[in-house]
């Protein structure tokens, strides 16, 4: 017969119990397994549907800053934050919005707080963290910040991008960055490795460049060998087509090839594009072709129509250039209307007001006007700012209308 259980000895020893404390134990861990597995099932799942969720957000975004509405597209981007995005979606965001903040809506603080974000965080493609200080450093050149700009694009070259179109674009930005700077030691060696690039658009930006250089440094037959390679390489638009052209023109015109400056400068008025700043810059060159020629009429004909054009760039240069034309061919009234009109686009420049009193003077006199003549000549002579080689010449003035 078995002898009944102590039930004076403690309950591990009771067969009974332990069996049934195993088995409740093994119930409460198969169920937690199952928790476990369930939770990382509903975490893993609500990650998806959350990036998911994120990744049409940017998208739409994307698509609203294609669209040129910038609102639209900084609402989606902030949808997406909220979302508490995963680090290689925030850098998206982040870059994204940046751009969006510096080139449509040019608050270039906002979009450089955005590339700072950007560049905290890790990213696995290289070019992608390339093109995060290629638009820094737009942002920063925007503002004024030229030093902070060309450290972002050395530090975008220093990433050794293995993309050559890449690459070409962080030099030719970086030249004319040096250009401005004055840092001029580097820039054949930049332009020289840029034209690496098989992208023939790019190449032919690469020309330009390296001819407004040779144009700017008086070297004017390189300068035209390499705007010829630009055309050649076939720019990617009418209007490159159109400035590219107009300094090959600039070109031949120091070089005293004025029929082929001539044929240029007409070439870039007839092409297609609509940047009216350029075409007003075109036609004062022309203008003064004509005028070198001594065909005043057609110089006056090409500075009114820069002067037509809704252009505020360009107004005080046409109307200069036109009033001086009038001077030379006589049509003294015009010329003093146009010369009156300019002074008052330039009241706080006095070395300028200076030099345009000057040639009003002489339109007056020319006009059988000796008081209002010495009255400019006098008030030319009053600005402090007057060069030394003005002076003399108004005092010559002033001596001539007393005898």
């Amino acid at each position: 017969m078995v002898k009944p259980v102590d039930s004076r000895l403690p309950a591990v020893f009771n067969p009974l119990r332990t069996n049934k404390t195993i088995v409740v134990a093994l119930a409460v861990a198969a169920i937690g397994f199952l928790l476990i597995r369930v939770i990382k099932s509903l975490v893993g799942r609500t990650k998806h549907l959350t990036a998911k969720k994120v990744k049409i957000f940017i998208e739409q975004a994307k698509a609203h800053r294609n669209d040129n509405k910038p609102d639209a597209a900084l609402a989606d981007f902030e949808r997406a934050l909220n979302c508490n995005p995963a680090p290689d979606l925030l850098l998206q965001i982040y870059f994204y919005r940046g751009s969006v903040f510096a080139e449509q809506k040019g608050s270039y603080e906002a979009a450089i707080a955005d590339f700072d974000k950007a560049l905290k965080l890790s990213s696995s493609d290289q070019d992608f963290d390339v093109k995060i200080f290629i638009e820094r450093a737009r942002a920063h050149s925007s503002l004024g910040h030229y030093k902070q700009s060309l450290a972002d694009l050395n530090a975008a070259y220093a990433l050794n991008s293995q993309n050559p179109i890449l690459r070409a674009k962080i030099l030719a930005f970086r030249v004319q960055l040096k250009i401005y700077l004055k840092q001029l030691e580097t820039i054949l060696n930049d332009l020289d490795k840029a034209l690496d690039c098989p992208d023939p658009g790019m190449r032919s930006f690469i020309y330009e460049l390296r001819g407004d250089y040779y144009l700017e440094t008086k070297d004017d037959a390189r300068a035209l060998h390499d705007y010829n390679q630009a055309i050649d390489c076939k720019p990617s638009d009418e209007e490159t087509f159109a400035r590219v052209v107009y300094k090959r023109g600039s070109a031949h015109e120091n070089l005293q090839h004025r029929d082929d400056a001539l044929e240029d400068f007409t070439k870039a008025i007839q092409s297609n594009f609509s940047n009216d700043s350029l075409r007003a810059q075109i036609l004062n060159r022309r203008a003064m072709a004509y005028s070198e020629r001594e065909e005043y009429k057609q110089a006056v004909d090409d500075l009114t129509r820069a002067i037509n054009l809704p252009s505020e760039k360009t107004q005080l240069a046409s109307r200069y250039l036109r009033a001086s034309a009038y001077l030379n061919w006589n049509r003294f009234s015009e010329s003093i209307q146009d010369f009156t009109f300019v002074l008052g686009l330039c009241p706080n420049d006095k070395k300028l007001q200076a030099e345009i009193l000057y040639l009003r003077g002489n339109a007056y006199r020319a006009n059988h006007q000796k008081d209002l003549a010495r009255a400019d000549f006098e008030k030319a002579l009053s600005h402090n700012s007057t060069e030394e080689g003005l002076r003399k010449k108004l005092v010559d003035e002033l001596a001539q209308l007393k005898s």
